[in-house]
C-alpha cells in the first residue's frame, strides 16, 4: 500500500494501541478507535516538525484500515520508554 517493507516485525509490549517495530527503520501504530489519539498524535508530529532541536519521528504514511486509523513513522534510535518505568 505504501511501498514500505520490512523483514522483521515485533510488537511493542506496553501500549493501549497496537504498535509494531518494523525492522530498524519504521514504526507502525494502529490506534484504538477512542480518545481521539490518532488526530492528536498526527497533528502534534506535524506541528513539531522542524520547530525544535528534538529529534521528532517523521510521518511516512497515515490512513485508515478496516476502520482503524494508523501512522507509519520513522523509528528513532535509542531505548523505548514506557509509562511503567
Amino acid at each position: 500500500r505504501h511501498g514500505i517493507s520490512s523483514d522483521r516485525m515485533k510488537r511493542a509490549e506496553f501500549s493501549e494501541h497496537i504498535i509494531f517495530f518494523a525492522g530498524r527503520s519504521w514504526i507502525v501504530k494502529i490506534f484504538a478507535p477512542f480518545r481521539d489519539c490518532f488526530r492528536r498524535e498526527k497533528t502534534g508530529l506535524e506541528f513539531a516538525n522542524g520547530k525544535t532541536s528534538l529529534i521528532i519521528p517523521e510521518i511516512i504514511a497515515s490512513g485508515k484500515f478496516e476502520n482503524f486509523d494508523y501512522l507509519i513513522t520513522t523509528r528513532l534510535r535509542g531505548d523505548s520508554m514506557t509509562r511503567l518505568e
